[in-house]
């Protein structure tokens, strides 16, 4: 007879543990799945941030999370868009608005009529068409101060401190009932491209039905798979430095990020309430990290406050699913942190896991599924 899974087991550390173990918990707790989460070191710092794009707003949703609790709660600012300036020779900066797309004429989409209008002489930028770019540009916030959303087309992205993201998360999936320990993974034991079991740094041996990791780059669990090798994107993202910082609180607070592009990588500015967030994708060939971070000043335009940390970068993706194991965000892919894509691919991956959710523990043909479907989303982000 078949057994269905019963057991999961979150390994992994920051965003990506807890919102595996509360996505999971919430959306398959009352069915008799037991979500548990082995919490690994942090690697966060002071300066790193979450930047979001509005989908983040409907993961929360599914969580319990009310928007006010979390943006009181991270410091957090609700954004219309991102700017990308630097990125095309001399021309003017364009900005990525978060609202819906233009009305479609004849069930031909609004882009193909611009792209026309464009090559007939129109001398109008697409962003100018955009209701969120427009707000962005004037200062004007999707959130009231009494924390209240205007009914427009527009859903906010967020730009969260990360640490007391994490900490928010922690404290609702304790709440939730959810099991957490916090250690170190000494040893994964396997049987073929199925884990069996995961000994802990303390000694103790965790035993489940489905793992998940959610480890980030080190991929823990997942990267000890036979038949699921790590393949580098190095070829197509030159960058192998992450740099994050802070500086002052922007007055006053723009409601979009800013992503500028430099001779070795990109900056982007982050604008929080208490503070400014920065983050550096960079080649070390190109620039060292002191040159990095002595040029930020002037490429910004702010002082850095505090100590900036830099960490090795490799841009690549690997197998998400294999035989019991499910590697979540970055243990899966991991790409530059530009237009808020982190906490996206950590959310996508639990959308199609909970879909796709094993029906026995024995066999699990739905990694076959989930892997096409993640491999194609991931293809397209890239």
């Amino acid at each position: 007879m078949n057994r269905r899974v019963e057991q999961v087991l979150v390994v992994g550390r920051d965003a990506a543990v807890w919102l595996s173990a509360l996505a999971l918990n919430r959306a398959l707790g009352r069915t008799g799945v037991k979500v548990r989460v082995v919490e690994m070191p942090s690697l966060l710092t002071p300066a790193d941030v979450y930047a979001a794009v509005p989908s983040l707003g409907a993961l929360h949703s599914l969580l319990g999370l009310e928007e006010a609790t979390v943006l009181e709660a991270t410091r957090g600012l609700p954004v219309l868009g991102q700017r990308f300036a630097n990125w095309s020779r001399a021309k003017a900066p364009f900005t990525h608005g978060y609202d819906t797309h233009r009305v479609a004429l004849n069930d031909i989409d609004f882009l193909q009529f611009w792209v026309k209008a464009r090559g007939e002489g129109m001398g109008v930028d697409l962003d100018d068409f955009s209701l969120a770019v427009a707000a962005a540009k004037q200062g004007r916030s999707p959130v009231t101060r009494d924390g209240d959303r205007p009914e427009l087309p527009v859903s906010p992205g967020y730009h969260l401190d990360a640490r007391a993201y994490v900490d928010l998360l922690r404290r609702t999936a304790l709440q939730a009932g959810i099991e957490g320990r916090g250690a170190d993974v000494r040893s994964v034991q396997r049987d073929g491209d199925r884990i069996v079991s995961v000994t802990l740094a303390d000694g103790l041996t965790v035993q489940a039905d489905l793992f998940i990791d959610a480890s980030g780059p080190a991929a823990v669990l997942a990267s000890g798979a036979p038949d699921a090798p790590f393949e580098s994107w190095r070829h197509w993202f030159g960058a192998d430095r992450i740099l994050v910082a802070s500086a002052p609180r922007l007055k006053p607070l723009p409601a979009f990020a800013q992503i500028a592009a430099f001779p070795a990588g990109w900056i982007g500015l982050h604008p929080l309430k208490d503070r400014t967030a920065i983050v550096a994708a960079y080649d070390s060939k190109v620039m060292g990290d002191q040159a990095v971070l002595d040029a930020l000043p002037v490429l910004t335009g702010l002082p850095v406050s505090g100590d900036a940390a830099v960490e090795n970068f490799h841009a690549g993706v690997r197998p998400a699913w294999t035989g019991n194991c499910v590697a979540i965000g970055a243990a899966a892919v991991s790409l530059e942190p530009l237009d808020a894509v982190h906490l996206h691919l950590i959310h996508t991956g639990l959308s199609n896991l909970i879909g796709l959710f094993p029906t026995e523990a024995a066999a699990m043909p739905e990694a076959e599924a989930y892997n096409r479907a993640m491999t194609s989303h991931v293809g397209n982000i890239r």
